[in-house]
């Protein structure tokens, strides 16, 4: 059990980091998204009153 644990940690721990990474690229990219899905609407909503 320990030894599998010992072969199986360094690729776990490189699971996570690229998860990480992932989701601080995920998070960077929704929040450009929500800014110019943003600018769009506000654009739009006040050319139509």
């Amino acid at each position: 059990m320990k030894g599998s644990l010992k072969v199986e940690n360094p690729g776990f721990e490189y699971e996570i980091i690229e998860y990480n990474k992932i989701k601080d690229t995920y998070s960077e990219l929704t929040m450009i998204l929500y800014r110019f899905i943003r600018e769009i609407w506000e654009t739009h909503f006040h050319e139509l009153n």
